[in-house]
């Protein structure tokens, strides 16, 4: 069993501030880059700094890690693991989020939190600017359209190109507001989430973005109501939460894509997901397939959980529902339940977008990852080993 409190290897007040600055530089590059490959052409000018806001990051955090006096078998395993899947399918999103947690260990969660929020609504404001001030300058907006008792309702983007965007790019504000707000969680915190919600959702027009939020809130309530400690049935419920909605995912893109009714409910996703599962390539893989840009295009990829499956493969799932699982034990055994509740957000979320290993919109992981990484109480000093 693990003990009730995992204490970071420094005190609060011996964090390094540059150590902390370091880390918001590292996450508002990686941040800054999602947000100029969503928002400009791929023929832009500025597009050509888009690598260097990957592997600039990836490389100070290696090195970062490499000076590192300290760590411990579980962080040199993970992290280890991490580059071997990077080589086998070429998508480094599980390598920059062990190297995230591991520099996470020596900074405070609120800490974390905050700047995500930060950095994620001054992001939103210019990137709507620009996309509204400059729209030659921007990729131009898909037109989506909701049927409403025979009517042809426009989706707003404000200013994005997709309509579905305003949600994933808030999520991290409903996370971070419910994580900082737990303790006093009260009418008038529910009030603005909902009404946050309901106003992207008028506007954008976003039916799944709009269920999964709701959901989130919901799960907020009951984890308030009970203790996941004492209560066996909901524990077992939390820590299997993604096998169940990766199982759902597969079942309907498996079963239901040619099913009209459920293709309506869900925005032709178990269609668009049969595709990667099993209708061009075998639904077995170990390291991920490639899709071309042609199939990509034509079948939005609005899955974590597939898009785990199929484009890294079942070595990757296995890693990432292994983590995962693992970090949602030890915060239960802790008793963290507003962490819980943040994770689940995500884990709901990400059953019809693909944000769960995206770190420009999900910070829960690398939180999560950091108590996997620090239930290891052995740490040692690498300078020490190689002298023996």
């Amino acid at each position: 069993m693990f003990s009730n409190t995992i204490k970071p290897r420094r005190s609060m007040q011996k964090y390094d501030k540059l150590n902390m600055l370091f880390f918001s530089a590292i996450v508002f590059m990686l941040m800054l880059r999602r947000y100029i490959k969503i928002i400009f052409p791929d023929s832009s000018k500025i597009m050509v700094v888009a690598p260097l806001l990957f592997y600039v990051p990836v490389l100070l955090l290696l090195v970062r890690f490499i000076i590192q006096k300290r760590h411990n078998k579980t962080e040199i395993c993970l992290l280890i693991l991490s580059c071997i899947l990077y080589v086998a399918n070429r998508e480094g999103v599980i390598m920059i989020m062990i190297l995230l947690a591991s520099m996470a260990r020596d900074i405070d969660d609120e800490y974390i939190v905050r700047n995500y929020v930060l950095m994620t609504l001054v992001l939103i404001i210019l990137g709507m600017f620009v996309a509204n001030i400059f729209p030659f300058l921007t990729k131009d907006a898909e037109s989506h359209y909701r049927i409403t008792e025979s009517a042809y309702i426009l989706r707003e983007t404000f200013g994005f190109f997709n309509p579905n965007m305003m949600f994933i790019f808030t999520l991290a504000i409903f996370a971070g507001y419910i994580f900082l707000r737990y303790e006093n969680y009260n009418r008038i915190d529910r009030i603005i989430l909902l009404a946050l919600t309901v106003f992207i959702y008028l506007t954008t027009k976003s039916r799944t973005g709009l269920v999964s939020i709701v959901a989130g809130l919901i799960v907020v309530e009951v984890l308030k109501r009970i203790d996941l400690r004492r209560n066996k049935a909901a524990r077992i419920l939390v820590e299997s939460m993604p096998v169940i909605l990766l199982v759902v995912s597969m079942g309907l893109g498996v079963f239901f894509a040619k099913n009209t009714a459920m293709n309506d409910l869900l925005s032709s996703r178990p269609r668009y997901w049969s595709v990667y599962l099993s209708e061009h390539y075998s639904l077995f893989n170990l390291f991920g397939h490639k899709f071309s840009d042609a199939i990509k295009l034509e079948n939005p990829l609005d899955s974590s959980y597939i898009f785990i499956y199929a484009m890294l493969g079942i070595v990757s799932l296995i890693f990432v529902l292994y983590l995962i699982i693992r970090g949602l034990h030890i915060l239960v055994e802790q008793g963290k339940t507003k962490y819980i509740a943040i994770v689940l957000l995500y884990l709901l979320f990400a059953f019809s977008e693909n944000v769960l290993l995206e770190v420009a919109y999900n910070f829960t992981l690398i939180i999560l990852v950091k108590y996997v990484i620090d239930s290891d109480r052995h740490d040692f000093e690498v300078r020490g080993l190689i002298r023996k």
